[in-house]
């Protein structure tokens, strides 16, 4: 293959910059020479994995005013690869960027057809275009996408791999419905993507965010050792699978195989798997996110329309951040912690003869829940907490007030804390455990009724009500055990 077109690609540029410019009598251009999409093909690949890339510059649309500040747009073709017998394009790079200009910079995977009427087509692409186009960085050089990237063509299913990490500040994605950012290293068998063999890598998500909302309905893969958020995340449908995993490939409508990989390095449990900051937002119709080896962290907004479904091996943190949707499921192997957040389900009123999985509008489990200071809200549909050992609610809220359909509350633990706390529903309340205190705190079911199963019950100035009434089940404490309710 000639590789010429790669390797010179900033100095062809580059020299068509002195031309125009020696034409308008300035050298603005010189600086920022290759400020387009930084594109470098492997030629270490087999011939077949290697694509061709080739770039122009427009100015004219881009700017009002063309001046230093404003020079017009990078417009960066990559001629990908023909696709193998299942649709693959596999393409490697030494380095894939979209990198910041002064101006409008747009990287290109073309995908039209060499034939096509009225377009540029692709020469590799003489007999069909690709379904899913995967961009594999074999070199150590993370990858930066600060623009925007769409396909030429047919819509097909956009990978960018790059073990050694991504970062997306104001990337935008179009024509493409389904999207896979990874530091996984993709495994292919016989032509056959399988999936990816994650190990490391984070993907940075900066203040400029990532937007991919073009179209009806999108899906966005996210798959790496860790992710930062710190700016904006839009998609229909976000999975986020951080940690130490085998993945599999999955088509849009497809369910994802996970297998976590062993020998996780150094103190998972002060290990960040995701950490969205304040400034950090996830907004979409489903959020997925599962974490192996370390905790989630949000102090931002996570918000979904249907469903936010978190797991995590150790910990979720939700301090100062909120987490909402229809339906939130948080489930942890370690502890959830509340302080000062807000987990909430803001919906319709549902009636009462929906089924049983919908009735719930918000489940916690793990094995100690906190919610200090914190509210968990819905105002329709009923709220589900179970920890292995302790829940606390100290000065927090927990509320169901639906007026119609269900709005239980259910508590589950080993011990419950609700000192100066608040657990209120207009329907029924249900605590099992073995310690209750409830000291200044508020137990009230407006219409329903209170069913209370303890071993041990601490009420000083307490208030237990129920509309309907208060059943008290107190079981047996065990004789022969020295074990004692560690105080909370």
């Amino acid at each position: 293959m000639d590789n010429s077109n790669v390797n010179v690609k900033c100095r062809s540029r580059y020299i068509t910059a002195i031309l125009f410019y020696s034409f308008m009598g300035c050298i603005y251009f010189f600086s920022i020479s290759c400020s387009h999409a930084d594109i470098i093909v492997d030629d270490t690949a087999p011939l077949n994995q290697q694509p061709k890339v080739t770039a122009h510059l427009e100015r004219k649309k881009m700017c009002s005013v063309q001046n230093a500040h404003c020079q017009g747009g990078t417009f960066t073709t990559v001629n990908i690869v023909a696709p193998d017998e299942n649709g693959l394009s596999h393409n490697k790079y030494k380095r894939f960027n979209n990198a910041i200009g002064k101006g409008f910079n747009e990287l290109i995977l073309n995908n039209t057809l060499a034939d096509s009427p009225g377009a540029t087509g692709n020469p590799h692409l003489t007999d069909k275009p690709a379904r899913v186009i995967l961009n594999e960085v074999t070199s150590n050089q993370p990858s930066q996408l600060y623009g925007s990237l769409s396909v030429a063509g047919r819509t097909a299913h956009v990978i960018i791999a790059n073990p050694s990490g991504i970062t997306c500040e104001g990337c935008r994605f179009s024509n493409t419905g389904h999207v896979t950012l990874t530091t996984g290293v993709p495994v292919v068998h016989a032509g056959t993507l399988l999936g990816y063999d994650v190990n490391r890598g984070v993907i940075h998500i900066e203040k400029n965010g990532l937007k991919h909302n073009d179209e009806p309905y999108t899906f966005l893969d996210l798959f790496a050792g860790s992710l930062k958020v710190n700016g904006e995340i839009r998609s229909s449908d976000v999975i986020a699978i951080i940690g130490k995993h085998a993945v599999s490939f999955s088509k849009s409508d497809e369910t994802i195989a996970i297998r976590a990989i062993g020998g996780f390095s150094g103190d998972y449990r002060k290990a960040v798997n995701v950490d969205v900051s304040q400034l950090g937002r996830m907004y979409s119709d489903r959020i997925f996110i599962k974490t192996s080896g370390g905790s989630v962290v949000n102090k931002g907004i996570i918000d979904a329309d249907v469903i936010v479904n978190i797991s995590s091996s150790f910990a979720i943190r939700n301090n100062n951040g909120t987490i909402s949707s229809h339906k939130v499921k948080l489930k942890s192997e370690g502890f959830i912690d509340n302080r000062l957040g807000q987990i909430k389900s803001q919906r319709q009123d549902l009636p009462s003869h929906v089924n049983a999985k919908e009735k719930f509008a918000i489940r916690l489990v793990g094995r100690n829940i906190f919610n200090k200071e914190g509210g968990i809200y819905t105002n329709s549909g009923s709220i589900s907490i179970q920890a292995t050992d302790t829940v606390g609610n100290v000065q927090g809220a927990i509320k169901s007030n639906s007026t119609v359909g269900p709005a239980n509350i259910s508590i589950k633990a080993k011990a419950v804390n609700n000192f100066m706390g608040k657990i209120i529903t207009s329907s029924n309340i249900a605590i099992n455990t073995g310690h209750l205190k409830n000291n200044q705190g508020k137990i009230v079911s407006i219409f329903g009724q209170v069913d209370l199963s303890y071993k041990k019950v601490t009420d000083t100035s307490g208030v237990i009500h129920g509309g309907l009434e208060v059943n008290r089940t107190i079981k047996p404490l065990l004789t022969n055990s020295h074990r004692g309710w560690a105080h909370f």
